[in-house]
């Protein structure tokens, strides 16, 4: 999936991940909480000029759903609703909400959104649950009437729909073709629902955890070891689809002790400083960026040291993982 807008809205979103490498340049030092701060400020204010008269964000829901991500927990921050009259930001949030909602479908698998439908849908659920407040109602359109948890408990009811036998997602409801980077985009949608209070039928998850199974490239002495697959005949491993591997493995319940998610995390380690953004995210693969740092985030993994040094014939990497408390 690829979105412009995208890019902006992840390098807003922070992440911290400090590196050190023996045998290898010094690491510059890191920016200050209030640099940090000051870049996300203006980041939301170029964020907020490029919402269209419509609501959305280049008239498109994942692009929306970002942004309005992003503008709400720019609130929370600020310990104000994302709908109280006092954040700045709050006529964009409800605008963006009101776009999203405008791109309603309402078929035979259920309540979702155009037009990449597990995509766009996800991306939803996100900024939908992410406003708090599961008693707001929908104006209009197909959804009119219904609260922001019915509409979030309708799509819960379409990613079960359209889950396959094989534990995962495709592009819309009915494709049997199902990769890993649909499927992230499903899941972070269902985690922030759960976050939410939408309760999350048990089927999903144990289809998900054998897909887990299925995608994950087994442990037998190459590179890829570990990493995600895009599909179960498709072994494209990179870190951007390793990072949703992560969070689908938290979303199941696994730990930092768990044997899968520590291999997944080796994955990451040997390819974390590769010079490129597939399978890296170097210099500026954003998408990449984003799903490693949710990833972590579910994990709770704040920081990570990779250490490695020179062993003929190769390097020995060294992962030192400190949880978030």
């Amino acid at each position: 999936m690829k979105m412009k807008l995208f890019a902006k809205v992840a390098c807003i979103s922070i992440f911290v991940i400090a590196v050190s490498a023996f045998v290898v340049a010094p690491i510059a030092k890191a920016a200050s909480q209030e640099k940090i701060q000051a870049a996300i400020d203006a980041g939301v204010v170029w964020l907020v000029t490029q919402q269209d008269c419509d609501g959305s964000w280049g008239n498109s829901v994942a692009r929306t759903g970002f942004a309005v991500v992003k503008l709400e927990d720019y609130a929370f921050e600020q310990e104000l609703s994302p709908f109280d009259e006092a954040y700045v930001y709050s006529a964009n949030v409800i605008a963006g909400l009101d776009y999203i909602f405008s791109r309603a479908l309402n078929d035979d698998c259920g309540i979702h959104f155009e037009s990449q439908d597990t995509y766009d849908t996800g991306i939803a659920m996100m900024a939908i649950a992410a406003g708090g407040d599961m008693t707001r109602t929908v104006i209009g359109g197909v959804l009119d009437g219904m609260t922001y948890g019915a509409v979030l408990e309708a799509n819960v009811d379409y990613f079960e729909n359209s889950q396959t036998t094989e534990g995962a997602w495709a592009y819309q409801c009915g494709n049997t073709l199902t990769d890993n980077s649909n499927s992230g985009y499903a899941v972070l949608g269902l985690r922030y629902a759960e976050a939410a209070g939408i309760t999350i039928p048990g089927s999903i998850k144990d289809g998900l955890d054998e897909w887990i199974g299925l995608i994950q490239d087994p442990v037998d002495g190459d590179v890829d070891d570990g990493g995600s697959w895009y599909r179960t005949d498709w072994p494209w491993v990179n870190l951007l689809k390793t990072g949703n591997l992560l969070f689908q493995m938290a979303f199941v319940d696994d730990t930092t002790a768990t044997v899968r998610v520590q291999d997944a995390i080796d994955y990451i380690v040997r390819h974390w400083n590769d010079l490129n953004d597939d399978p890296g995210w170097k210099p500026d693969n954003y998408q990449a960026m984003y799903c490693l740092m949710k990833g972590f985030e579910s994990l709770g993994i704040w920081i990570f040291h990779i250490r490695y040094r020179q062993q003929a014939p190769s390097r020995l990497f060294v992962i030192q993982l400190l949880p978030l408390v």
